[in-house]
């Protein structure tokens, strides 16, 4: 008889370890495809936001003045001599 009791209470933890394994399981891979679509989330974001960036760099390009000339380029601050 107690060799029935051994085996029982030793599959009756193999059960409960599987079952703990599962729910530990689950609970990683959630937790990793949470993250995965959090980063798709953002690599979308910074790709529209490059994308409108661009669309709104190319139209400033294209603006002309109402009134009088277009302005001449700002030139660089730096010198050129070296020093």
């Amino acid at each position: 008889m107690s060799t029935l009791i051994a085996l029982l209470t030793g599959g009756g933890l193999v059960a409960a370890g599987a079952v703990i394994n599962g729910v530990v399981t689950g609970l990683l891979n959630s937790r990793a495809a949470r993250e995965a679509r959090k980063q798709d989330r953002l690599d979308k974001a910074y790709i529209e936001l490059g994308e409108y960036l661009s669309r709104f760099g190319d139209w400033a390009r294209s603006v002309q003045p109402f009134w009088g000339f277009p302005l001449r380029p700002i030139r660089c601050l730096r010198r050129t001599d070296g020093t």
